[in-house]
């Protein structure tokens, strides 16, 4: 891919998880239902436009590069999600607020996350919610591996992913009477996520070659400016319609809508970044952006943990009824994402010394 598009993906990629963060800062109708009807879709398309199975020569290989590349900054990020969680949990006890016990289940609860990876709040929702995202995808990626692999006919690949995507949805929605959110890897999700990624897949060629030339002149800027403001139109009332919906939550309403509003979303998302061209600040965010999702919401939780603490102290009132209010959120958001900015450079330092010393030794 020439330098120009990858610039493009990695701009796309900070606009995708700037929204994630603002998703999670803002509490504002009918606009968090706007974002959340395409931001987590977005993710799974973009992964499978970046994918080529032709580079992994075997299984292992391919296994190898998604430990690398997604296992273990995944066990990474859920270790300081849950030392963050103890010690929270540790402060609690020495204001006698909770016990011993309680740090004791946090534990439990944590290590069986991170392993067996469910979706539920009684996990994932004590120490690092983003984290389902990772294991889902990893499972689309581990479907998607071998169904590339037997399946040649694009159309014919399309067509199961449609199948397994249906089935995804039926795990998700009471139309069966049976709770599927006990299965490995929030497997269910992952099925349904897999038409997502396959169609990112089958249209990254064209997106590759046909959206984003080398050089895009005003004309053609006016124009992707044009297609984003269509998209919009078209996620905007599917949107409303559907209601909130929320993969990793397991909320998805009506699965046709969702697919959409989640690829008119997307495609929104891809016009807006090619009439943008180059951003630093925003290819900063896309070049970081699983390390984004790994720690922005302990940063947030933090963050938010000590204004209600000292903001009910000193008014009564909760934190949630200002994040309803655009006036609050933007600076909320700007101090979140700035704090993970920050934490980005820092890590990103340390990682670059230890894989520096690393590949001396080796």
């Amino acid at each position: 891919m020439a330098e120009k598009k990858i610039e493009t993906v990695d701009v796309a990629k900070g606009i995708g998880i700037l929204l994630v963060i603002f998703a999670h800062v803002c509490l504002k109708e009918p606009l968090l239902t706007v974002i959340y009807s395409f931001h987590m879709p977005f993710f799974f398309i973009m992964a499978g436009m970046m994918y080529n199975r032709e580079k992994y020569t075997s299984f292992k290989a391919f296994m190898k590069s998604k430990v690398k590349s997604l296992v273990i900054p995944y066990l990474i990020f859920c270790l300081i999600g849950i030392l963050y969680a103890a010690t929270v949990t540790l402060a609690g006890c020495a204001m006698h607020k909770k016990t011993l016990y309680d740090l004791w289940v946090l534990l439990y609860r944590s290590l069986y996350s991170v392993v067996w990876a469910p979706y539920s709040h009684r996990y994932f929702g004590s120490f690092n919610v983003p984290m389902w995202f990772v294991p889902c995808l990893l499972a689309v990626f581990i479907l998607y591996y071998f169904a590339s692999k037997y399946i040649k006919n694009k159309w014919l690949l399309a067509g199961v992913a449609a199948v397994v995507s249906f089935a995804g949805w039926l795990s998700e929605s009471s139309l069966i009477p049976v709770d599927f959110s006990f299965l490995p890897w929030n497997l269910g999700s992952a099925l349904f996520s897999f038409g997502f990624f396959t169609f990112g897949n089958l249209i990254s060629p064209y997106v590759r070659e046909k959206l984003f030339p080398t050089q895009a002149g005003v004309k053609r800027r006016i124009a992707l400016v044009a297609a984003f403001v269509i998209s919009m139109a078209i996620v905007v009332p599917l949107a409303l319609l559907n209601g909130r919906v929320s993969i990793g939550n397991r909320v998805l309403n009506n699965g046709l809508l969702f697919y959409a509003t989640g690829i008119a979303g997307t495609a929104g998302i891809l016009f807006i970044s090619g009439a943008i061209g180059k951003c630093g600040f925003l290819r900063f965010f896309g070049k970081n952006s699983f390390t984004v999702m790994g720690i922005h919401y302990v940063i947030y939780d933090f963050l938010f943990g000590l204004i209600s603490h000292f903001g009910r102290s000193s008014s009564g009132a909760d934190i949630d009824t200002f994040r309803v209010n655009l006036l609050y959120t933007i600076p909320l958001f700007v101090i979140v994402t700035a704090l993970t900015a920050l934490f980005i450079l820092i890590y990103n330092r340390i990682t670059g010394k230890v894989r520096k010393k690393y590949g001396r030794a080796s």
